[in-house]
């Protein structure tokens, strides 16, 4: 795909939107080097804050799904504070 300008002055701003896939492997990879580096585990804020800081803007309605599906494939459990610990 090629982009053209109309003016040689103009800015393009070009807007890329992961698909499910690739927030369900950025999910899994952030969780899988936070528990390596710190042992820290997350919570769907603490989660959402941190793809944020990355600059991804995704509800934490969709985090708690990929986190649901991550939990129904057994690749996450969930302790009792709502931390949810990678099992891969």
């Amino acid at each position: 795909m090629k982009l053209k300008r109309a003016y040689e002055d103009e800015e393009i701003v070009v807007v890329y939107s992961p698909s499910y896939h690739e927030l369900k492997m950025l999910i899994m990879s952030l969780m899988r080097e936070y528990k390596k580096k710190y042992n820290y585990y997350f919570t769907t804020v603490s989660l959402h804050k941190e793809l944020e800081k990355r600059g991804l803007q995704i509800s934490p309605d969709m985090i708690r799904k990929i986190l649901h599906e991550l939990k129904k494939q057994g690749l996450v459990k969930e302790k009792i504070n709502h931390k949810y610990i990678p099992h891969f």
